[in-house]
């Protein structure tokens, strides 16, 4: 992970891993007496309407109350890693289930609920946790009715305040002032917006797709032919704006400028390799300035992956060439176009979409590789359901809960599309109130925002 999120990027991630407790352990202070529990028949459940929110602020109108063994262990996540808590009553409430790991009881189903005892170290989780179906009565599993924990229905968490919105710039002409200016304005940007601590933010300066020779590339709107020494002056010359104008305030922000293409001319290994070369080439110079600017700044390439511009085969064979000629990571700030938009679709089993895609083979260029950072473009609702069909696809074949790293608008480019703060909300309820986006960013044409035509939302 090449950056993390400051204090003006801080998110919840719920489901964290805790240290291992071992069972042996005193009892702690009892977590809050659960309502009188109604009697639930053998091998049922009962449903019943009443309001409980857990410690991360996520909250559920209806609950199931179900037999379960007195005694049973009360788990950070849907394994058996972390214990949290106990269960003393032998009828409790559960709000939900998730599957993960096999148990004694035959099946991968764990029941979300809030423990009678915390483990002592975990008393901030208020006994929060997961209990194995095997520890229930239930006759079948998941018990019909109860909603899975990773449907947005399930529970209902409000998404964190959106943080200041990083811009982006599809660079239209090649003006090394400009270049100079876009940084300062970001570095000032971060230092309005980031309150006590000093912020960070993410770039993406797009130059559109590359040309046969991986030598250089074709603007976006404007088709103007540019060379790779080209892209790489423009982007040093973002980074000295950013740290001038933050070193000029006696700042200590940071930003991440994430050079970007895409896979829409041409693409394939060769040009993945490429493309590696511009930004180790910015790597090199940023290694040979000041130690300030190098704290300010740090360099990622970036690509805007969508089904629609090439085969997946192509796509796939870019990033490997990208990932095999540097150790910086790469920035996926793509779509996910024809893939489905209903919460409500089955994430156990594969499924296509645009151009032979699968959410497999988008999953794979996202949330599957470490080095891949991910900012998909929300703009619209329907792909912020398309990107957390992805992760909860991900989670349901390959058991890697990941997230994404920001989300990405172009309301300036097109009043009529999502606004920065509709796309920050969606995409945090369409993934359920967890491991929704850190930064917030929305991108505009460089020629644009110079004549102050990018309505920044």
């Amino acid at each position: 992970m090449l950056w993390k999120p400051s204090a003006r990027r801080s998110v919840v991630v719920p489901l964290a891993a805790l240290a291992v407790v071992a069972l042996c352990v005193p009892a702690a202070p009892a977590a809050p007496a659960a309502p009188a529990a109604p009697a639930a028949p053998a091998g049922s459940c009962t449903a019943r309407t009443e309001t409980h929110t857990d410690y991360v602020g996520t909250s559920w109108n209806t609950v199931w109350y179900c037999g379960n063994d007195s005694g049973a262990a009360v788990y950070a996540d849907a394994d058996s890693d972390t214990l949290v808590g106990w269960m003393d009553t032998s009828t409790s409430w559960f709000v939900c289930y998730r599957r993960g790991q096999q148990h004694a009881g035959g099946n991968d189903v764990w029941y979300y609920t809030q423990g009678d005892r915390s483990a002592p170290g975990h008393e901030g989780r208020q006994a929060w946790g997961y209990v194995p179906a095997v520890s229930l009565t239930t006759s079948t599993d998941p018990f019909d009715g109860v909603p899975s924990c990773d449907d947005p229905g399930g529970g209902t968490s409000p998404a964190p305040p959106r943080p200041g919105t990083d811009r982006s710039y599809y660079v239209t002409e090649f003006d090394l002032s400009q270049a100079r200016r876009f940084g300062c304005d970001q570095a000032d940007f971060d230092i309005d917006h980031s309150g006590q601590e000093p912020g960070s933010s993410v770039a993406i300066l797009d130059f559109g797709g590359q040309n046969s020779q991986g030598t250089g590339t074709l603007l976006t709107f404007t088709g103007r032919a540019t060379t790779n020494t080209e892209i790489a002056e423009y982007t040093q010359q973002y980074a000295r704006g950013y740290h001038d104008c933050a070193s000029a305030r006696g700042a200590k922000n940071s930003t991440t400028v994430a050079i970007g293409t895409n896979n829409d001319l041409f693409v394939n290994v060769e040009t993945g390799r490429a493309w590696a070369g511009v930004v180790e080439a910015v790597e090199a110079w940023r290694a040979r300035q000041s130690a300030s600017l190098r704290a300010a700044v740090s360099v990622i390439g970036a690509d805007d992956i969508e089904p629609g511009f090439s085969p997946v085969s192509n796509a796939r064979d870019w990033v490997r060439g990208y990932l095999g000629a540097t150790d910086r990571s790469l920035l996926n700030f793509g779509s996910a176009d024809g893939c489905p938009t209903e919460l409500s679709v089955d994430t156990s089993v594969d499924r296509t979409c645009h151009n032979g895609w699968t959410w497999e083979d988008l999953w794979q260029l996202s949330g599957g590789s470490e080095r891949i950072l991910t900012v998909p473009e929300v703009y619209y609702a329907t792909q912020a359901r398309q990107w957390a069909l992805i992760a909860r696809y991900g989670e349901s074949l390959h058991g890697i809960r990941s997230g994404y790293h920001g989300v990405l608008t172009q309301y300036p480019l097109a009043p009529g599309t999502n606004t920065a703060q509709a796309a920050w909300e969606q995409l945090w309820d369409a993934l359920g109130g967890r491991l929704g986006p850190a930064y917030s960013m929305e991108i505009c044409q460089s020629d644009l925002a110079v004549a102050g035509r990018c309505p920044w939302s």
